[in-house]
């Protein structure tokens, strides 16, 4: 009896000593967790503050202002922009905008996005189908200047827009695809 007693009490101990590393062990992990957590919403903090920044100043390029709110608990996200002309007062959403100024404004919308992410390539396809020639150029411009501070990055702009205007440099390769239309009739005459 004396000896299986020793036996359990031994065996207890060294459970009661696992359990207590088993508990130090899950403190830390708690602490480590909850460091992990205040750091990841200060970095969504810092981003959406860049992000903001970013925004308004590529709005600024068409002497428009606007905002963006990002709830991060409901995980939404408005934009405001008020074009130019417009009463201080009177801040427009998104669907109040025109279909060039609403273009525009997701334009820079995406730029922000791009100035605060890491990723090797960056593409558009055909974001300036509603804008007039004005804004059309601005966010060229704006696309042309990106693309040359960020010379490791890959950008594809698809548009099924005029691009003979655009600077020629060594950086930049255009790619011009035949009309379909063209390129259709001329199928249809081979065949006849």
């Amino acid at each position: 009896v004396v000896r299986e007693y020793a036996e359990a009490l031994s065996l207890y101990k060294e459970k009661t000593n696992q359990v207590r590393d088993l508990r130090k062990f899950i403190d830390r992990l708690k602490n480590i967790m909850s460091d992990r957590q205040n750091r990841y919403k200060i970095m969504r903090r810092s981003l959406s503050v860049r992000c903001k920044l970013y925004f308004n100043n590529f709005l600024i390029k068409m002497n428009c202002c606007g905002s963006m709110i990002f709830d991060h608990n409901n995980e939404t996200l408005s934009i405001t922009v008020k074009p130019p002309g417009q009463h201080k007062d009177g801040a427009n959403d998104m669907r109040s905008l025109s279909g060039g100024e609403r273009s525009f404004s997701t334009v820079c919308f995406m730029l922000s996005l791009w100035e605060i992410t890491e990723s090797p390539f960056r593409c558009l396809d055909e974001f300036d189908v509603y804008m007039d020639m004005h804004n059309r150029r601005i966010c060229l411009d704006l696309l042309l200047e990106l693309s040359q501070r960020q010379q490791l990055r890959q950008f594809i702009f698809i548009t099924p827009l005029n691009t003979s205007n655009l600077p020629k440099t060594d950086l930049i390769k255009y790619h011009q695809l035949p009309n379909p239309e063209a390129e259709d009739s001329r199928t249809r005459d081979e065949d006849e």
